[in-house]
């Protein structure tokens, strides 16, 4: 299964404007490599940040958590302190997004009805292509 983190910087790219990108400059991103102008934009819109270390790990799965951290970023939507003790590093990030509906809820029910009953190991596993056009289109 190829990773998937090129093809949603894509889907969420669709609704900016095209900018002219800076060089992020990323130990694991080879100056070749074919999507560095892509990942630089993405650093510089602020939609990611990379890895501890400078390290942005091109050929990592996105995970549901991550998939929603950028699409907050990309949106510009406000992540307010939040006023509870997080128990998942996305906490803060789900609780921005519940406002405008998107269905993370019912992709999370269904995968906890099939699997675990443990909200964040869905949250930390990679998000489907299936699952990214089903938000995207909503």
């Amino acid at each position: 299964m190829k990773p998937y983190l090129l093809a949603i910087m894509a889907v969420l790219f669709a609704t900016l404007s095209v900018l002219p990108a800076r060089a992020a400059t990323f130990t694991d991103v080879p100056e070749q490599h074919w999507a560095k102008d892509t990942i630089a934009r993405a650093v510089e819109q602020g939609i990611v940040q990379g890895y501890p270390g400078n390290r942005f790990a091109p050929e990592e799965h996105v995970t549901v958590a991550a998939f929603f951290t950028m699409l907050a970023r990309t949106y510009h939507i406000q992540i307010p302190p939040s006023k509870k003790q997080a128990l998942h590093w996305a906490d803060p990030i789900y609780d921005a997004l519940a406002p405008y509906h998107y269905p993370y809820s019912t992709l999370q029910q269904q995968y906890l009805s099939r699997f675990e009953r443990n909200q964040y190991l869905y949250r930390d596993r990679p998000i489907t292509r299936y699952e990214v056009a089903e938000i995207s289109a909503r």
